[in-house]
């Protein structure tokens, strides 16, 4: 498994983001939450 990329909306607590507005990366080192409204989570 090299790496896995998707692209849409993301809500955490009671803000979200719409698509396209989040990220989700999973690579065999981990996992990457990037939305830009919420910031980047790992």
């Amino acid at each position: 498994m090299n790496e896995i990329s998707r692209t849409g909306g993301a809500r955490i607590g009671f803000i979200s983001a719409s698509w396209p507005l989040a990220s989700l990366k999973v690579t065999r080192y981990g996992i990457v939450l990037n939305a830009t409204l919420l910031g980047k989570y790992s």
